[in-house]
């Protein structure tokens, strides 16, 4: 990912942060659980604007609002995005409650550009965060790679089979293999989480998708850092030590498509 990647099949590199009450919201949330949903504080609004103005400032005054104004807000929900008026940039941020992400989209030139991309995104987050904010930590410092290996990549392979190139073995009890032996295709998802030390983990998820409108492998490589301060040095060296190590295991994965 240090290298140029004009021929991997990223379909999009996030670099997020949570705090707050977003930081304790559930990857996934189960039937029956509840949360309590506010509609957007008159400080929620001008921290949006305040960040809105860091952004025009950057190059990025296209503000597109993704929940309708008087709307409840989910914690870590998105509520404004930020692009370039240059439609040849296509690289966005966005923030919302309790959430902030730098998104790089294809073309994909470098983790050297996209690092000084977050970098700016970063600075214009401190600038903007509420005085109360300010000084609070960082829940949540994620970095995740999600690429989408299509027919390019796939062709004389099963969904099954694909997974095992990319180094991936999925065991099951008899019973159930002897249930799977007779079916025209296997496919198998893919998701792992592990615990690195007391603050960081790293996840990957793989699963069928649709990419470009033909089947596609998705893999998801996701670094997640807890508890980080708000500076900016800090949080930029995390990003990195999360970059190296996204991109230690892709290369590995990847190694036998050659």
């Amino acid at each position: 990912m240090t290298a140029k990647r004009d021929r991997v099949p990223l379909v999009e590199a996030v670099a997020e942060l949570r705090w707050g009450s977003a930081g304790a919201m559930p990857a996934q949330i189960l039937p029956g659980q509840s949360f309590t949903f506010g509609h957007d504080s008159s400080s929620s609004e001008d921290f949006f604007m305040n960040f809105g103005a860091e952004c025009a400032g950057l190059g990025m005054p296209r503000a597109e609002r993704i929940v309708p104004q008087g709307f409840p807000v989910m914690p870590g929900q998105v509520v404004y995005r930020f692009r370039s008026t240059d439609k040849g940039l296509h690289n966005l941020l966005q923030v919302g409650s309790g959430v902030f992400s730098a998104n790089a989209l294809p073309p994909y030139r470098s983790w050297v550009e996209f690092k000084d991309f977050i970098s700016r995104g970063v600075d214009a987050l401190l600038a903007s965060r509420p005085i109360g904010e300010k000084d609070s930590e960082f829940l949540h410092v994620n970095l995740r790679y999600i690429n989408g290996f299509g027919p390019e990549y796939r062709d004389g392979y099963t969904p099954h089979e694909f997974l095992g190139k990319l180094g991936f073995s999925v065991s099951k009890p008899n019973a159930l293999s002897e249930l799977l032996a007779g079916a025209k295709e296997e496919v198998d998802n893919v998701s792992i989480v592990s615990k690195i030390d007391g603050k960081s983990s790293f996840q990957v998820n793989a699963s069928e998708g649709i990419k470009d409108n033909v089947p596609a492998q998705f893999v998801e490589l996701s670094a997640v850092v807890s508890n980080v301060p708000p500076d900016r040095d800090v949080l930029l060296a995390v990003f990195q030590e999360a970059h190296d190590l996204i991109e230690r295991v892709y290369l590995d994965m990847v190694a036998g498509l050659d």
